[in-house]
């Protein structure tokens, strides 16, 4: 089906566990690169993981507020496709990247479509919104203001909570291009529950 919702499944930590994802058919996996994340990958260790997934599997990277020199050593050590920015980062900061950039917002009160448009040609990624944290947080992305952006012609990353029990519904709310999964499909941080969750997307 030509216009299927693209899935994403962020925050793996350990090659089988990846490996059992990639044989679900999900088309894109994440690494964290956040060290105060309970799901940071060291960069060696995202390395001999992305070379053990099917080539068909898009490789990403999630970066906060990471220099230039590290977002590109860390996408050339392991072989990123893209990379997904959740800090302050710059239109021009992205652009100036060598690989596509999906840029990461979060649901707060003060988002809107003005905010938004100057990363009009980037992928966007809404998130749920915790004042102190950049993501991973099970917290629901604002499902009103992500249905605005797809209808305003964003390429649109949804995420924030989702899991097993809503992933229906945020599509045919939302109808993003890519939902990503994270926290509503682990049995614990950075682990990814096949048998109780994954087998039900």
């Amino acid at each position: 089906m030509a216009n299927r919702v693209r899935i994403k499944i962020c925050g793996l930590t350990t090659l089988a566990n990846a490996r059992q994802v990639a044989e679900l058919g999900i088309e894109e996996i994440g690494f964290n690169f956040f060290q105060p994340s309970l799901r940071y990958l060291d960069p060696l260790l995202a390395r001999d993981i992305a070379r053990g997934l099917p080539p068909e599997v898009r490789r990403v990277g999630v970066f906060v507020n990471a220099t230039a020199a590290v977002v590109d050593q860390i996408s050339e050590l392991v072989g990123l496709d893209r990379v997904q920015l959740h800090g302050e980062e710059s239109r021009e900061f992205c652009l100036a990247r060598p690989r596509t950039v999906i840029k990461a917002f979060r649901s707060s009160p003060d988002l809107s479509l003005e905010v938004l448009e100057s990363f009009r040609d980037l992928p966007v990624l809404l998130d749920g919104y915790h004042p102190g944290l950049h993501g991973g947080t099970g917290q629901q992305a604002d499902w009103v203001m992500a249905r605005r952006m797809v209808d305003a012609g964003f390429r649109l990353y949804l995420a924030g909570g989702l899991g097993p029990d809503n992933l229906a519904d945020a599509i045919a709310t939302v109808r993003p291009a890519v939902v990503d999964l994270n926290s509503g499909v682990e049995s614990a941080p950075g682990l990814k529950d096949i048998g109780l969750s994954l087998i039900h997307i």
